[in-house]
């Protein structure tokens, strides 16, 4: 199973899937009747969450930071395919993603380990 593609290319090999959190929920409008009683109407769902992504080699990180300079749409979203918690299922949408990168360092054997936490907003 592949838990998370950008466009046709899967990086779920890079995933730490024991932190893998993608869930999707209701957007909806509120209102409040004359009553003052709250109301609310679905309006779509989305999906939204995040993971981190580990590369051990330089080529494997050089290869996503690539993937997402080209999968990137003109306005500045992805079309991704997420497996999703909540609903057991893979679901394909537009997204937002944003990266926040933290090296790791394994002194004592001179290894480096760049790690990607990805946020996941979809559109």
């Amino acid at each position: 199973m592949a838990f998370f593609k950008i466009g046709a290319t899967d990086i779920t090999p890079w995933i730490d899937i024991q932190d893998y959190d993608m869930q999707s929920s209701y957007v909806y409008k509120t209102w409040t009747d004359a009553n003052d009683v709250d109301h609310r109407v679905v309006t779509r769902q989305r999906i939204s969450g995040k993971f981190k992504a580990g590369f051990q080699k330089a080529t494997d990180f050089a290869a996503f930071t690539a993937l997402l300079a080209s999968a990137r749409n003109a306005d500045g979203y992805y079309s991704v395919t997420a497996y999703v918690n909540n609903t057991g299922a893979e679901e394909t949408f537009d997204a937002y993603l944003d990266c926040t990168d933290a090296d790791k360092w394994d002194l004592m054997n001179s290894r480096q380990w760049q790690v990607q936490e990805v946020t996941v907003t979809g559109r």
